[in-house]
């Protein structure tokens, strides 16, 4: 049969439409909006300011995560952190070479208390056990002769069984360090 296009939906240009629209008018709660008041600037009026905290903040798809969440507007902070120190160090120089197009602090942290302290938002990118542990997890389930995939499968149970107590422990750490992220 003849294929039919479906529309493109962009989610996030949605969601940042309605926040700066609200922002612009004034009608809305800055911290049920993710942000978090700033000290006082020179003008002493009140600042309010978006901090976004990125864990597995050397993976390889952070410099697009960052090209995207520069591009949307509200997010003033982004603090990466990660377990690696030599990739975070490494993904830092990257991101300096890469043209934010405004301006937006980014720091590094191999500390995740640390860098949790007045969050906004959190995003989670880790893969528990790194590019060896799932060519480990595909080759099993090819062994086994089933397709092996990092998410379903043979592949996705043991990338699940590794990951969950690592998210419990991260979970546990922003309910107690950031718990309106």
């Amino acid at each position: 049969g003849a294929s039919r296009e479906l529309p493109r939906i962009n989610l996030r240009t949605r969601w940042v439409d309605r926040l700066l629209a609200g922002v612009r008018s004034r009608s809305y709660e800055p911290a049920r909006l993710g942000f978090h008041q700033a000290q006082a600037g020179a003008s002493g009026g009140d600042r309010f300011v978006m901090k976004l905290v990125i864990i597995g903040g050397a993976g390889f798809r952070v410099p697009q995560v960052m090209a995207a969440v520069a591009a949307s507007g509200p997010v003033d902070e982004v603090v990466l952190v990660d377990t690696d120190a030599r990739r975070l160090q490494v993904m830092a120089a990257v991101l300096q070479q890469q043209d934010l197009g405004r301006r937006l602090r980014v720091s590094v942290s191999g500390s995740l208390p640390d860098a949790l302290g007045g969050a906004s938002f959190i995003f989670r990118a880790i893969r528990v056990g790194g590019t060896a542990a799932r060519v480990a997890d595909e080759r099993v389930a090819l062994e086994l002769g089933v397709l092996g995939q990092e998410t379903t499968g043979p592949g996705g149970l043991a990338y699940a069984w590794r990951t969950i107590p690592v998210m419990l422990d991260i979970a546990q750490t922003v309910r107690r360090v950031a718990p309106e992220a």
